[in-house]
């Protein structure tokens, strides 16, 4: 007896013995594996995508000024209060912001180790600059007045590395969706060989069934109430299985501090998005089936 027998899921009175073939054996885990795969790929998009969205918000229309330490701590914050007086004159820019010594350690400890600063690296002090919107700056000017007052200091601009570093990660955004498209698509032939087989297997109640007056449809929704049951139930177990890797992954990669800044992480409503899946597959299935069926059918005419 098959899983699909025992849990009974939309079971209604059929004249055909669906679930003695061999397909109610082993396409649900066929579709399970499918479905996990699918799972996987979705959640990469997802995850790729909350990336983009983050770090769009996060780094356009900002400046990172960064003010090397100096033979003194009073000389050091003299140069920051040079550069900070400079830039709140620039119309351009909305907000400035100079991060203590503290943030500014804690940004490269992930790479140097905790303690950086109480072990005597000369740790430059870091300058968050907002721009207003649509703001025009003239960065080799501006880098040039930064210089004099606070010589060594470098302006960093965030808009072009996040470009190219969006246009990567949206390739690999599109690549992980073609990639759930073939998989629902491998289903979806795998689903049309086994209605097929299904079909030449109960060949002769068919035909016995056509012989009492069944029409095509009849016979049809049965393959396909079958088809959908053998889906939901592969769709659920590969999406569940999915789901625990999933959820086993971010708790490692959280515990990674040099991938803590990619924001490795997804969103909440994505999960009701992958929980789509079984629905999905089981749609897939009940669709392929019908059209499979139906086709099937005619050519036995």
């Amino acid at each position: 007896m098959t899983v699909a027998m025992r849990l009974g899921l939309f079971r209604r009175p059929t004249d055909i013995p669906l679930d003695r073939d061999p397909a109610a054996r082993t396409l649900p885990w066929i579709i399970a594996v499918m479905a996990f795969l699918a799972t996987i790929a979705l959640a990469g998009a997802l995850l790729l995508n909350n990336v983009i969205v983050r770090w769009s918000n996060s780094l356009s229309g900002t400046l990172t000024i960064q003010v090397p330490a100096a033979s003194g701590a009073e000389e050091t914050e003299a140069r920051i209060k040079r550069v900070v007086s400079l830039l709140r004159e620039d119309k351009s820019v909305l907000r400035v912001r100079v991060l203590s010594a503290a943030e500014s350690s804690a940004l490269v400890e992930p790479w140097l180790g905790r303690g950086a600063a109480a072990i005597g690296l000369p740790l430059p002090r870091l300058i968050d600059v907002g721009l207003a919107e649509d703001a025009r700056v003239d960065l080799a000017e501006l880098r040039r007045k930064v210089d004099a007052a606070a010589p060594g200091a470098s302006v960093e601009e965030h808009q072009k590395w996040l470009d190219e570093m969006i246009g990567v990660i949206r390739w690999g955004w599109r690549l992980a969706l073609v990639v759930v498209v073939l998989i629902f698509f491998a289903a979806a032939m795998t689903i049309v060989f086994a209605m097929r087989t299904s079909l030449r297997i109960h060949r002769a109640v068919t035909d016995v069934l056509h012989l009492i007056g069944a029409r095509d449809q009849y016979i049809a929704e049965q393959f396909q109430r079958h088809a959908f049951r053998l889906g939901l139930l592969g769709g659920a177990i590969g999406t569940g299985f999915a789901a625990l890797v999933l959820i086993g992954l971010e708790r490692i990669l959280a515990k990674v501090e040099t991938l803590q800044a990619m924001h490795l992480e997804l969103p909440v409503w994505s999960w009701a998005v992958l929980a789509l899946v079984p629905p999905a597959a089981a749609a897939l299935a009940a669709v392929a089936a019908r059209y499979t069926v139906l086709r099937g059918l005619a050519r036995m005419m």
